[in-house]
């Protein structure tokens, strides 16, 4: 019973994760796009 719970805590924690992690992940790669495009950018 203590194994179930755990699970819907689990899967809780990764689907309020998946987004975040997605959109750090894409401001990451615009920033790198950013940089590679134009390096006298200033970095914010």
């Amino acid at each position: 019973m203590l194994s179930h719970t755990y699970d819907g805590l689990m899967t809780v924690i990764l689907v309020a994760a998946l987004p975040l992690a997605l959109g750090m992940f894409t401001m990451g790669m615009e920033r790198l796009e950013a940089v590679a495009v134009n390096p006298e950018a200033p970095s914010e």
